[in-house]
């Protein structure tokens, strides 16, 4: 069973990565795109082989979740008809242009019971594998740690005596 997910406008610049991804996702079945500009929506629907909705809540009517694309100051707008609808909703960031439309819209996710979401990368996190359990050393050392400018730091220098316990 695949969960049927539309996405509503083209406008953000992510939009064809969330296409691309969709239309090659196993677990979900791409069913369409509506965009209020319906030159640019018709022109990605035909680009990914999906079909193209008039209106928001047309799509809406065939879905199971949406990913909301469009610009910052209408997600409000496009978001919490969704969730009324009962389609859970995956939102760019920022979620919303003022804390009362936020509000609003966390507020219909809870009345509604539909999930909503906002998708929020997480760049430059460093992926480092795990400690081979074996090798910890059972007393705590000291380094000293540079810090670098922007989100990219030096590597950790260790002492000469670091370097011996480890056979080098």
């Amino acid at each position: 069973m695949s969960v049927k997910v539309g996405l509503v406008s083209f406008a953000h610049v992510h939009s064809p990565a969330y296409a691309a991804v969709l239309r090659e996702l196993d677990a979900a079945d791409f069913v369409g795109i509506t965009d209020e500009v319906a030159d640019r929506g018709k022109e990605a629907a035909e680009q990914y082989g999906v079909r193209f909705f008039d209106s928001n809540d047309s799509l809406y009517e065939e879905v199971d979740a949406v990913v909301v694309c469009s610009e910052n100051k209408y997600h409000v707008r496009d978001v919490i008809p969704a969730l009324h609808g009962g389609v859970h909703v995956l939102c760019e960031k920022p979620i919303s242009t003022t804390v009362e439309d936020a509000s609003a819209m966390i507020q219909a996710s809870e009345t509604s019971g539909s999930q909503l979401r906002t998708a929020f990368p997480v760049r430059y996190q460093r992926h480092e594998p795990r400690p081979d359990p074996g090798r910890l050393v059972s007393r705590p050392r000291a380094c000293r740690r540079r810090r670098g400018d922007g989100p990219h730091r030096p590597p950790r220098r260790h002492s000469a005596l670091d370097a011996r316990r480890r056979g080098q």
